[in-house]
């Protein structure tokens, strides 16, 4: 028995506790969950060995649950214990600081190895996932060496060590018809569901870090995992784009607000903590230690007193040495071999960290890290106020989402209903909230300077900004397509275009501005109304209804949004509101508020007018705030179109 802050008073089998008691699982006492996030949030000073009990737990109350409510589950002991088990060691292969280890040291390793013409024998898809299983295999090994029947004293076999494995290494779940998992067979696929799941993410993994890390965070988990563990239930599911069923793990309909929260904590935990700005580059700052300490990235004289890093992955031996002790390591090391290692976690300790410059949201997806630094070079060299030296900054890639990259996390998890338990299905938006994002995920950059000169960085923080002005010195897109909702086909436009026909769509319902600022002409060779759209999304943006109906579009030179203002449907900003950038011939088809009655410019210079179609009388407005129609000298009716002045501001057209 185990006492817990988190689960309280934890009960595990005998065999788990063999397993607890192997120096393979006391590493993991000296591996903190958050890696350098402890360096951040003081609290944060657990570690993967608590974790792991944690998850083990916490399958085994599930499998419970589900044995105890549906007896024809047929759930065995040997079920339930390889469950624990898998869940108990599945972080074994984490490696110091955490995650850094496989996302940012591995892979740098292998860039250098390749550059020097070293020899690498790294795996190409080196992750801490199947490491564990290389782990948990020395672990049998051990156990088999002291007990040849351990695993028959409690009815496991060779079959049930192959499902622990698969359990662990965490693959995607099969196709209809296309089982591949030889632990167990498709009849119990929602046992694979429980520690790691591919199929929706709702795994006990989470349940416990959510719990435990905003615990020592100090962060609300809103997120209530005991709750949503009494509604869990295995249904018979309909796969999508298949006549196939597969018995997965299901819940109650009521419960998906839980579920949501489950996703949306996880944002919020990558958010505040996990890519906090300075752990981030905290961690960036460990893994150029290790590189640096890397005996076997190194030739002749350097590898003399370097440490086994890299190469401690080919056996389960070697790695269960390698844990966040090596930068204790490094820092008490008088070896002249380890000085440049030991200087940078030496900066680490005395909070000598490089300034963080500036952070940007992407709006082009799949944006490369090395692309990013060469526009920010090129930012730098254009840069005239005060000379900066490229080396001297660092640029940083962080993709946040809620688990599923853009797409809408719940749309994979089927709920039952109260009226019947055996039959479920997704639900849909509305039945969760109207609060749902548009986007599930988002991409940041951030640069980073490593010197700590006052002036260069306050002129870096200008450039950053230049920089994110002229879209990261990426070229501006804008798509056109036929159909409402970004639907049907489409046109993309990254120049000017006189003639929009040349497109080959037959008419354009929607469009989206990737990047820039346009100004989209109602006539050919840009003549006629323009209309400015800016970074964003127009879902029902009727421009043409045929291929004669001309119209053109070129990119406005000044990035920024020049035109902006917020609608009220009623007098002192009540009722409903809109905020828009672009002409509007009509507020009631356009965004379904029946007038304009009150309304805040907040850039730009404005008309208004009283009938549909930019007819009637009209008002200009400059920036400012307008509570009701007398404002703007009309009292008789409220406004029902309007149109950005473009005489009053200096645009070319």
């Amino acid at each position: 028995i185990f006492n817990d802050p988190i689960h309280g008073h934890m009960e595990l089998h005998p065999l788990l506790v063999k397993i607890i008691d192997t120096p393979q699982f006391q590493r993991l006492r000296h591996i903190k969950q958050l890696g350098g996030t402890y360096l951040v949030y003081p609290g944060a000073s657990h570690n993967r060995f608590e974790h792991s009990i944690g998850v083990a737990y916490l399958a085994g109350r599930l499998v419970k649950s589900l044995h105890d409510n549906q007896s024809e589950l047929k759930i065995t002991k040997q079920d339930f214990l390889c469950v624990q088990i898998a869940g108990l060691c599945h972080d074994l292969g984490h490696g110091p600081a955490s995650h850094a280890f496989d996302n940012l040291f591995i892979p740098e390793a292998k860039k250098m190895k390749k550059s020097k013409g070293l020899p690498d024998d790294i795996p190409d898809n080196c992750k801490h996932e199947q490491m564990s299983v290389k782990m948990f295999e020395d672990i049998v090994k051990s156990l088999k060496a002291e007990n040849e029947d351990v695993l028959k004293e409690h009815g496991l076999d060779d079959k049930d060590v192959t499902f622990i494995e698969e359990l662990i290494e965490r693959e995607e779940m099969p196709e209809p018809d296309q089982w591949t998992y030889k632990g167990r067979d498709e009849d119990k696929s929602y046992l694979y569901e429980i520690v790691a799941n591919k199929q929706n993410g709702i795994d006990v993994d989470k349940w416990d870090y959510f719990a435990r890390d905003c615990h020592h965070l100090g962060i609300r988990n809103s997120f209530d995992h005991l709750r949503l563990l009494k509604f869990a239930r295995v249904c018979e599911v309909n796969l999508r784009n298949s006549s196939k069923t597969r018995k997965l793990i299901c819940f109650r309909d009521k419960e998906a607000d839980n579920v949501y929260d489950m996703f949306r904590t996880r944002y919020t935990l990558h958010r505040q903590a996990y890519q906090h700005k300075i752990a981030n580059i905290i961690e960036d700052m460990l893994s150029e230690a290790l590189l640096l300490a890397d005996r076997d990235l190194h030739e002749g004289k350097e590898k003399k007193d370097k440490l086994k890093i890299s190469e401690a992955i080919k056996t389960a031996e070697d790695y269960s040495k390698l844990t966040d002790e090596i930068f204790e390591q490094i820092l008490s090391s008088t070896s002249p071999n380890l000085e440049k290692a030991r200087d940078i976690l030496n900066n680490i300790v005395r909070r000598k960290l490089p300034k963080f410059v500036g952070e940007a949201r992407l709006t082009k997806k799949n944006i490369s890290k090395e692309e990013l630094t060469k526009t920010w070079k090129a930012e730098i060299e254009k840069y005239n106020q005060v000379p900066l030296n490229a080396a001297d900054f660092r640029v940083c890639v962080v993709d946040l989402d809620h688990g599923r990259k853009n797409e809408n996390p719940i749309k994979k998890v089927y709920f039952y209903t109260k009226r019947n338990h055996d039959k479920a299905s997704p639900i849909e938006d509305y039945q969760v909230s109207s609060f749902l994002p548009e986007h599930f995920s988002e991409v940041l950059v951030r640069v980073y300077c490593d010197t700590t000169d006052r002036e260069v960085v306050e002129e870096a923080e200008k450039c950053f900004k230049a920089w994110c002005k002229s879209n990261f010195g990426l070229p501006s897109n804008i798509i056109f397509y036929e159909d409402k909702y970004f639907q049907g086909e489409q046109y993309n436009c990254s120049d000017a275009c006189p003639n929009l026909q040349d497109s080959k769509l037959k008419s354009c319902s929607s469009i989206y501005v990737e990047s820039g600022t346009w100004l989209l002409y109602e006539q050919s060779n840009y003549n006629g109304m323009p209309h400015i759209l800016t970074r964003g999304e127009y879902p029902n943006y009727q421009f043409w209804k045929s291929p004669e109906d001309l119209c053109s579009i070129k990119m406005h030179s000044n990035t920024e949004c020049m035109f902006k203002i917020q609608l009220y449907e009623k007098e002192d900003f009540e009722g409903l509101f809109h905020e828009t950038t672009v002409h509007c011939p009509s507020v009631v088809k356009r965004f379904g508020i029946q007038g304009i009655q009150s309304c805040k410019v907040i850039s730009g210079v404005w008309t208004l007018h009283e009938g549909s179609d930019y007819s009637g009388n009209h008002y200009q407005l400059k920036e400012g705030e307008y509570r009701k129609p007398e404002s703007w000298n009309n009292s008789k009716s409220t406004a029902l179109a309007l149109s950005v002045n473009c005489l009053d501001i200096n645009l070319d057209l």
